[in-house]
């Protein structure tokens, strides 16, 4: 049961970390603007979300170092 739940901590890290490049990337490639009346045009959402995906990358990597620490004393 632990190497299944491993497995799965391992594939949201990955996943969560594709996703943070993904948008990191996307924020980057789609730039910013000024309108006509001033306001700044830009994808801040998309920063946003790879920073949260970021973060649960880092902390399924946190969890599954610990698991598997906790397996080999064992």
């Amino acid at each position: 049961m632990n190497s299944k739940l491993l497995r799965s901590i391992n594939l949201l890290g990955t996943l969560s970390l594709l996703a943070a490049v993904g948008l990191g990337a996307y924020y980057l490639l789609a730039g910013s603007s000024v309108d006509e009346t001033g306001l700044l045009v830009e994808e801040f959402w998309a920063l946003g979300l790879a920073w949260i995906f970021f973060f649960t990358a880092m902390s399924s990597a946190m969890v599954s170092a610990v698991l598997m620490v906790r397996s080999r004393r064992k």
